[in-house]
């Protein structure tokens, strides 16, 4: 039974979060209260499809508004930890790198890869969180807070 409602409040939430994407209200004041819900869910999901890199490329959150997020949800310290250590690095675009190398295609190759190198190692330590709780975290969140996402 717990299964069934669990399910159900899921798909509400995608079905919210998809309004959210397709209004293009993700920008928008989205309530404090479902702020931590719609971060960790697009922030867990893009780093599994693309990386931290996809996420930054993809949103307009800030690695302070996940952790933030996962605080308030209580998800497995592993997962913040890296949060954490991802913000000692700002992520730099490919147009800011551009920049940087000034025209210079090696300095803009060497930026890349020492970029990358960074990137795919904290990808890698996410990925390796064997009790990544992220989704039951927001279950409870969604459950103990009585959020209702008929409000789009």
């Amino acid at each position: 039974r717990r299964k069934m409602m669990d399910e159900k409040i899921l798909e509400e939430f995608l079905v919210y979060l998809r309004k959210l994407v397709s209004c293009g209200m993700l920008d928008t004041d989205i309530p404090a209260q479902y702020k931590p819900v719609v971060i960790a869910y697009f922030f867990n999901s893009e780093v599994y499809g693309e990386g931290f890199q996809g996420f930054f490329e993809n949103f307009s959150f800030s690695l302070d508004e996940v952790l933030s997020a996962f605080q308030v949800l209580k998800v497995t310290s592993e997962l913040i930890q890296i949060v954490e250590e991802a913000k000692t690095n700002k992520y730099l675009t490919d147009d800011e790198l551009s920049e940087l190398a000034s025209n210079d295609e090696d300095m803009y190759s060497k930026l890349m890869d020492e970029r990358d190198v960074f990137w795919d190692e904290i990808d890698r330590k996410y990925y390796s969180i064997t009790n990544n709780d992220v989704d039951e975290r927001i279950i409870d969140y969604i459950k103990t807070n009585g959020l209702d996402f008929s409000i789009l």
